[in-house]
């Protein structure tokens, strides 16, 4: 069993020293972790905030795998907020970005997302 305390205690220390040090690159990753943690805490609101604290690192860095794996987690979390416009969006974004990186298991992934919430949408207007 995953103890989510210890994680995200761990996680907040590693930020702190991070951000003495100035390694922007992992401070994103370790934002992005801490996201996951608190979208399994379902604690969705505080998952969205800090992936899009990392995104916006991410995009400061042009790490263009990054930002569209921020943008394919924030989707997740729009989703669970019952946002799916917004879930849709930035998977949408992520897609472009992981069609630019020809990275196909992005890709499909990304593509399921966005076709179970056009499902979703079809099944919920008949």
């Amino acid at each position: 069993q995953v103890d989510f305390n210890e994680a995200e205690k761990e996680a907040e220390q590693s930020l702190k020293l991070l951000q003495y040090i100035g390694d922007r690159r992992s401070q994103a990753m370790i934002l992005l972790h801490m996201s996951e943690i608190k979208f399994y805490r379902q604690a969705y609101e505080t998952a969205l905030a800090l992936a899009y604290e990392s995104l916006e690192i991410f995009r400061d860095l042009k790490i263009r795998l990054q930002i569209a794996i921020a943008l394919y987690n924030m989707g997740h979390y729009y989703n669970r907020l019952q946002n799916k416009e917004k879930a849709t969006d930035s998977w949408a974004e992520a897609l472009q970005i992981a069609v630019e990186l020809k990275n196909q298991n992005l890709i499909n992934r990304l593509q399921e997302n966005i076709n179970l919430v056009k499902d979703e949408r079809m099944t919920s207007n008949s």
